[in-house]
């Protein structure tokens, strides 16, 4: 009878703690759109992202490494050379700091950035 409740015990906290990793994986494809501008960031597993966006016109982003401290994901773009930086779209702000609302939501300055479902 007690292995039986140790068993039971043990495969709820398994549940429990696959569940809390899953709630806060931030892992996926985020965007925020409006009248004249939008943004994309993909972040991976890897701890790769690809950040691009448009305002009015104008194109911009950049590629590089991710890093979660607390609520917060660390985002630093790769150095890129000239050439790649004028196809591209050069980001002058090479760091950014986005917060994490909930296992959907980013918040990057006055951006909210919404995960697209699969």
């Amino acid at each position: 009878m007690k292995n039986v409740w140790l068993t039971e015990a043990a495969v709820i906290f398994i549940i429990i703690l696959v569940s809390c990793q899953s709630i806060n994986s931030v892992e996926g494809k985020y965007i925020t759109t409006g009248k004249n501008y939008w943004y994309k960031l993909e972040i991976n597993n890897n701890g790769n992202f690809i950040y691009s966006g448009s305002e009015i016109e104008f194109q911009f982003g950049c590629k590089g490494k991710w890093r979660k401290v607390g609520d917060s994901l660390l985002l630093k773009c790769n150095d890129q050379p000239l050439e790649e930086q004028l196809v591209t779209g050069y980001l002058s702000k090479r760091q950014m700091q986005l917060f994490v609302l909930n296992g959907n939501t980013l918040r990057f300055e006055k951006l909210t950035l919404k995960r697209i479902k699969k």
